[in-house]
């Protein structure tokens, strides 16, 4: 996982949702959506659902209480880039999660389905981010 982010180059969406169970559906699909708008692969579509549900999953369980979290899509270069926003200056920690254990997972999930993944200290508190390379259409 890095620290820090490279900058944005074309911002396609910019949402706030409110922290609640919903918030990792309605991401989800928000993603989904803009990743299918630019006719991305199916596979590039699916990873960046799973990512974008783990991050905002653990922004809502893990962060510190707050009102919303904010998602930030975006292409840099040749790679769909998304963003999780809370207000917790809290880094995400690798877990080593027991073979029993509902939890613990998600932050290596997301590095082995992504390309990139890191976290940026925000004034607010952090951005966790992932990327996957992928074809533009």
């Amino acid at each position: 996982m890095t620290i820090d982010s490279p900058p944005l180059s074309e911002v396609l969406a910019q949402i706030s949702l409110p922290a609640t169970r919903m918030a990792p559906m309605i991401a989800r699909a928000i993603v989904v959506t803009v990743a299918k708008s630019f006719h991305l692969d199916s596979e590039t579509i699916d990873s960046a659902r799973l990512a974008t549900s783990e991050l905002v999953t653990n922004a809502w369980e893990h962060g510190e209480v707050i009102d919303s979290i904010g998602i930030v899509i975006a292409r840099i270069e040749d790679r769909f880039h998304v963003e999780v926003h809370d207000t917790s200056d809290l880094l995400p920690v690798l877990q080593k999660a027991q073979t029993c254990e509902t939890h613990g997972r998600g932050m290596h999930i997301i590095e082995s389905i992504t390309d990139a993944c890191g976290v940026t200290r925000t004034r607010e508190g952090k951005a966790v981010w992932f990327q996957l390379n992928t074809r533009w259409n």
